[in-house]
């Protein structure tokens, strides 16, 4: 008979100041935990001396050097179990994650890298931000950390969105405190890199923080320049990055009133993904206000049909689309 050989998962964790949520990040991982490994980078409060209360807590200390990516390297250079779960200091892993990880580890599967749904609250706002991020991956050297900010795997990975791992994220400070502090850091390494691909990384997160803080015209100018120089080095216009800046800019334009640009983005983006549920929608919008009903309501229509269910908004997108509906079959009676 043969022998049942269970993979062994070590966490680990970067923290600074951390005392507020570390206790509990840990809890929330323990069940699962082979080992779990802290790289602290300069705590001052009493980060270390709680950590150091758990039996299988092995911490390492390291300055820190406005680099995330080196940081979680050298975090993950201690790991010795199969698996790596990376967790942030002020994170919970949902309890019903629990089980699913560790049926998913002992799994046969090709996939090296499995992306959680990360939740983030901040303290002083009841608004949420969703997002998926590189959380479980193979222990091998050969997949690594790369970028100074807004790191993430790179290497000889496959990687796959894993829906059934969520993460509660809890900011100590308000969003626009974050993001803007963010941007500024973005802004520092797009004046120090020359390399085009990492420069459109930077960039592409710049866009992002624009939009979350409400700064639409840079978020817009930021996407259009962006645009361009993915054209400018051939990048993969098939590729998920290209889309989404291209999404951005159909969003932006729409959101500014400009129904005609909107359509030519819309009609570009559809040439190259022709049933996207997303541009579908803007389109229906642009011909809803632009007053030309029964178009409108043709493209809402093939929206609807082609909606991701996997996508995490979709129920919620869906009945959003069906309200246009509604509401323009009234009109049109």
């Amino acid at each position: 008979m043969e022998k049942c050989i269970f993979m062994k998962i070590s966490v680990c964790i970067i923290t600074k100041n951390e005392e507020e949520y570390i206790e509990k990040c840990i809890e929330s991982v323990y069940g699962i935990a082979y080992e779990i490994i802290i790289l602290d980078t300069g705590s001052t409060d009493k980060t270390k001396e709680i950590v150091k209360k758990f039996d299988k807590v092995k911490l390492f200390e390291i300055t820190w050097k406005n680099d995330f990516s080196l940081a979680r390297n050298e975090c993950i250079s201690y790991a010795s179990g199969d698996w790596i779960l990376s967790i942030d200091g002020d994170e919970i892993l949902y309890k019903e994650s629990l089980s699913f990880i560790s049926e998913l580890v002992n799994q046969k599967s090709d996939y090296n890298v499995y992306q959680a749904l990360i939740v983030s609250q901040s303290n002083n706002s009841k608004l949420k931000d969703y997002f998926f991020r590189d959380f479980l991956f193979l222990n091998d050297k050969n997949i690594f950390y790369t970028k100074k900010i807004h790191e993430h795997l790179d290497g000889k990975i496959l990687r796959k969105i894993e829906k059934n791992i969520k993460v509660e994220n809890n900011l100590k400070e308000d969003f626009k405190i974050k993001y803007l502090n963010y941007a500024n850091v973005l802004i520092e390494c797009l004046s120090q890199e020359n390399n085009k691909l990492n420069f459109c990384h930077y960039l592409k997160h710049l866009l992002y923080l624009y939009e979350k803080i409400g700064n639409y015209q840079k978020a817009l100018e930021t996407s259009c320049d962006l645009l361009e120089i993915y054209n400018e080095i051939n990048f993969n216009r098939k590729s998920n990055d290209y889309y989404v800046v291209v999404i951005k800019i159909i969003k932006f334009e729409y959101n500014r009133k400009n129904y005609n640009k909107c359509l030519e983005y819309c009609e570009y983006i559809l040439s190259l993904f022709p049933n996207d549920s997303n541009t579908l929608f803007y389109k229906a919008n642009c011909f809803n206000e632009k007053g030309n009903k029964k178009q409108s309501i043709e493209f809402y229509n093939k929206s609807l049909e082609f909606i991701d269910l996997e996508y995490p908004n979709s129920i919620f997108f869906s009945k959003q689309i069906k309200n246009k509906l509604n509401d323009l079959k009234e009109v049109l009676v």
